[in-house]
Formats: C-alpha cells, structure tokens, sequence
C-alpha cells in the first residue's frame, strides 16, 4: 500500500515539475512579444512593398536560443523544412549590416513612391521606418538578423516572409514579418 502511495507521490511531483518548467519557459520571452507588439505599433500601416504588399506583423519566440543559427532561429520560431510539400527556402544574414541595409532599401523605395505617386502615406511610411532602424539599432545593435523564409529560390520566384530577426540577451527571439511575393 505504501509503495502505490509513493508512486502516486512521484508521479504528482513529475508532473507538477513539467508544469512549473514549462511556465516559466513560456514566461521567459514575454518581453520579447512585448517588443514585438511595440514594433508592430511603430510600423502601423506601412507597407512592405513586393507585388502582394503587405503590412509588418509581430512575431516572437516561446522560448531562447542558445546561439545565434539557422538551426536556433528555425527551431525558435517553428520555421519548418518543408512548405506545400517542396523544401522550404531560408535565407539569413551573417550579421547586422544587412538588415540596416534592407530596412534603408524600404526607405528609399518608399520616399520614391512618395515622389513619383504624390501621395504622404508612403512618405509617411518611410518616416516610420526611419524611427524603426534607431530604435533597433539603439536597442539592439549587432543582435539582428535579416531572414527570408518561404516556397521558391528566393531571387526569381519567392513566395513567403522577410523577417526583422532580433535577438534579445536571455536569447528570445522577436521581431516583424511582411509576406513578400516575387515572380
């Protein structure tokens, strides 16, 4: 009687264990979705240009990563190998100076929408944009990375997200994600 009694004990405190851990996992990147949300605000409206414009979104990951790879920024965000059943195209860069690139790139295509269309929004976008680059550049620095994920060879035919990748000191992940439609 004593000896199911115990098992019964054990088996409460494993599963009590499991839970706790798994709250606190969850718990650890709440500041990333924090930020994220912050940065969704910034970029309200501005439009990633490709031919499906599309909006910034926030993403974050559940728990960190330990290094700063393909293999922790897939498994963090739950970026698959396959997509429609082909491999899936990742592309990420080396270090910080291609997303500050990228993000310039956006900014410049937009003041020149804004003169050729006349129209403030897009030059209203590229003012967003510019406030996005100083605060992750203030914030975070180095710690980011440009990702490219999706269907396609990611120059002539692609079909999925470029990401704003930012990767906080505890190792969550967090940042912006804007469908991108290349043929």
């Amino acid at each position: 009687k004593h000896y199911n009694e115990r098992k019964i004990m054990i088996k409460l405190f494993c599963a009590f264990a499991l839970l706790f851990t798994s709250a606190v996992q969850a718990g650890q990147c709440y500041e990333a979705q924090k930020q994220s949300k912050k940065l969704e605000a910034i970029t309200e409206g501005v439009l990633f240009l490709s031919e499906g414009d599309s909006p910034w979104s926030a993403f974050s990951s559940l728990t960190p990563i330990a290094e700063i790879t393909e293999k922790g920024i897939r498994k963090a965000l739950n970026l698959k190998d396959t997509i429609y059943g082909e491999k899936a195209y990742f592309e990420m860069s080396k270090d910080h100076t291609a997303l500050y690139s990228f993000i310039r790139s956006e900014i410049e295509s937009l003041e020149d929408y804004a003169d050729e269309e006349g129209d403030e929004e897009y030059l209203a976008g590229a003012k967003k944009l510019k406030k996005l680059i100083s605060d992750i550049s203030k914030k975070y620095g180095k710690d980011v990375r440009l990702v490219l994920y999706g269907a396609g060879d990611g120059d002539g035919y692609f079909g999925g997200d470029h990401m704003i990748v930012i990767i906080m000191k505890n190792g969550c992940v967090f940042g912006l994600k804007a469908d991108t439609v290349w043929t």
